[in-house]
């Protein structure tokens, strides 16, 4: 008889024991709102380190390359909405390459928060690449005047400091659409910036929201060899058959949150849709063709508000050719359930940071540069799920009829900790 107790007793420690396992094993996602607002720190001076001017790509195109650092100040609009503290001492450096003609241009560069807690030392909340499409806006109201914005994605590792150390760990990620604001301070356009992020805060300037610009852009800078930059102005939309056989559904499955009792589901999609340049020849690759996107949505279920992550591939259908790979590369897009007078409809904003490629005669597709792409998409209900079919457009082009009445987007950003249910 003790025996068997012994052995009862055993096995149920075993069993318990062995849930907890699978417990911890098991993927908590967790995708908070996040929205701040960035100023220039009081008594900075203007950040421009260096200004290169050089010869474009293209024969008789001019371009200028800035290379900046700005400290500024950020303030978190919802405080204790994530996991970690967004205000701080921001500090952001990269290089904006404009082409002259066109004022366009591309920032590429970093961006690291340091929280300034009341009485505490201040610690890493966020550290990795900021990616905006720049351009000369007219100042509205017939002025003359012009003005300096950018939209584009800030795509941070995200980190907390345990209790009683001083050492920031990887947590997660900072997903957020940013906004920005230019002004001069005698030395460039670009001196000094305000910018912001999230949906929850207030509009900088009268030209908001900016429109979803998007640029081919071939890296190059002036001042580094090579220095023959490139940045073409990029217009598409996208769009695909709302019927059941072209639902882009895979499969999903739901799992409990990090934070109790949030409840969040994942969806696995692809979906096979046709893009359609609206500017053919603005930049140097063919971007009507068919486009395939593999992604993962990842909801909570309590705030509507999801994460979308995957890959967007085009090849493009030329006129009696044999099609070719224009793009292939990531796709990043925050979600968010909202309601129109039509109903609800499942909305997200975000960014394509793709490589482009071109196809020399008789060869394979070769690396040429990026495509930088601010996107809106509206997604449609199918027979599987709300997200089975897709509209979608980036550039200065109009939107389709499906994603007329819901654009412009909000700027959704989320703090998300990298993991899905499936």
């Amino acid at each position: 008889m003790r025996r068997l107790g012994l052995t009862l007793f055993t096995s149920i420690a075993l069993l318990l024991a062995s849930a907890q396992t699978a417990s911890a094993a098991l993927p908590h996602p967790e995708v908070d709102k996040a929205n701040a607002r960035m100023q220039p720190t009081v008594g900075v001076p203007p950040a421009v380190v260096s200004v290169k001017h050089c010869f474009g790509e293209d024969v008789g195109s001019r371009y200028t390359t800035y290379t900046m650092r700005w400290d500024d100040r950020e303030t978190d609009v919802t405080p204790g909405s994530t996991d970690y503290d967004l205000t701080g001492n921001l500090t952001m450096s990269g290089r904006i390459t404009i082409n002259d003609g066109t004022k366009r241009g591309v920032l590429t560069g970093t961006a690291t928060l340091i929280s300034t807690p009341s009485g505490a030392p201040g610690t890493k909340q966020y550290s990795g690449p900021i990616t905006m499409v720049v351009q000369e806006e007219p100042v509205p109201g017939g002025t003359g005047q012009t003005l300096w914005v950018a939209r584009g994605l800030l795509n941070a590792n995200a980190y907390v400091t345990p209790a009683g150390s001083t050492t920031p760990v990887l947590d997660g990620k900072l997903i957020a659409n940013v906004e920005m604001q230019f002004t001069s301070g005698g030395v460039s356009p670009f001196d000094y910036v305000v910018a912001r992020f999230g949906d929850s805060t207030a509009p900088l300037n009268a030209n908001e929201p900016l429109a979803d610009y998007a640029s081919t852009f071939n890296q190059h800078v002036c001042g580094v060899a090579p220095s023959n930059p490139e940045v073409d102005i990029a217009n598409a939309s996208i769009d695909m058959p709302f019927t059941p056989s072209s639902s882009g559904f895979m499969t999903s499955d739901y799992c409990a949150g990090e934070d109790k009792p949030d409840i969040y589901t994942t969806y696995v999609m692809k979906w096979n849709a046709f893009e359609m340049e609206s500017t053919p020849g603005s930049t140097d690759y063919d971007l009507t063709g068919d486009l395939t996107i593999s992604a993962k949505i990842t909801v909570n279920e309590a705030t509507n508000r999801g994460i979308m992550i995957g890959t967007a591939k085009l090849v493009s259908t030329p006129s009696g050719g044999t099609g070719t790979k224009q793009y292939v590369g990531p796709i990043t897009i925050v979600v968010q359930e909202v309601t129109t007078p039509q109903g609800s409809v499942w909305v997200g904003r975000g960014m394509i940071n793709a490589p482009t490629y071109l196809t020399p005669a008789g060869g394979t597709p070769t690396v040429d540069g990026k495509l930088f792409a601010n996107m809106e998409i509206v997604f449609g209900t199918g027979p599987d799920s709300a997200f089975d079919y897709i509209e979608a457009r980036f550039g200065n082009g109009p939107a389709l009829p499906f994603l007329a009445p819901v654009v412009p987007i909000a700027d959704y950003s989320v703090a998300f900790n990298g993991k899905h249910c499936i």
